[in-house]
């Protein structure tokens, strides 16, 4: 995610954070107001976290421009999405299963923003 096409752990880092704390950035109520959001809130078993990964993931869909679009959805689905995943599971220490809750909030950010 770096800028300069090197690997920064410090980007996933900073997403692990962007992705777990959306909801309490003045998005709890979108969460059980919003039909998709309600229904990502339900696909995630009523974890709120992963609920506002999705509306983040929304979010970010109308905000960026066609260009930053494209690398996401690159990112995303391509090769580097494995390492971006240890990446976030190393920047939640001590969180039980960090590696597995990592890559549902990246798939949550990512049906969020295809949706």
């Amino acid at each position: 995610m770096g800028r300069s096409g090197r690997e920064n752990p410090k980007d996933a880092i900073d997403l692990v954070s962007l992705l777990r704390d959306y909801h309490e950035a003045g998005n709890e109520s979108r969460i059980y107001e919003e039909a998709g959001a309600l229904a990502a809130l339900e696909t995630a078993g009523y974890d709120i976290e992963l609920a506002g990964a999705w509306l983040l993931g929304k979010d970010a869909a109308v905000m960026v421009s066609s260009r930053t679009n494209a690398d996401l959805r690159e990112l995303l689905n391509g090769t580097k999405r494995g390492r971006l995943i240890e990446d976030m599971a190393r920047a939640m220490l001590g969180k039980d299963n960090a590696l597995e809750y990592s890559h549902r909030l990246l798939e949550q950010f990512t049906n969020g923003f295809i949706a």
